[in-house]
């Protein structure tokens, strides 16, 4: 099977399993959120700003492998590698600041995209 060209469906299960977790993880955070009125209700609370922004990230990382994904589906090319570098250098730096995370997972997959756009065949025109 060649990753490479599932690697907008690989980051999507990334965002899925992210979320997963946050809602379990932050399942009394959210209820508490719900119970506040849910507008305005982050405030300054870390434990309510922590999970915000762990669901929110879930969400993007969903967002940014459909736009991937439907890229490779559309296009013969792989994904750009400045994509991959750029989530190699953010996982790398991630790792550093919190090595005890899941951002590790990030790292095969900012490796597949590099790897597929230098392994690719430039298009002659």
């Amino acid at each position: 099977m060649n990753l490479s060209k599932h690697s907008g469906n690989l980051m999507i299960g990334t965002g899925i399993i992210h979320n997963i977790l946050g809602f379990i993880m932050g399942k009394d955070v959210l209820a508490d959120i719900i119970r506040s009125g849910f507008f305005n209700s982050i405030d300054q609370q870390k434990d309510r700003n922590a999970i915000f922004w762990f669901l929110f990230v879930g969400f993007l990382l969903m967002i940014l492998g459909k736009f991937m994904q439907d890229y490779l589906n559309e296009s013969s090319n792989p994904l750009p590698t400045s994509l991959g570098y750029y989530l190699l250098a953010l996982t790398i730096i991630g790792c550093i600041i919190m090595p005890v995370s899941g951002i590790w997972s990030m790292l095969p997959q900012a490796i597949i995209i590099i790897a597929a756009g230098r392994n690719s065949s430039p298009i002659i025109a």
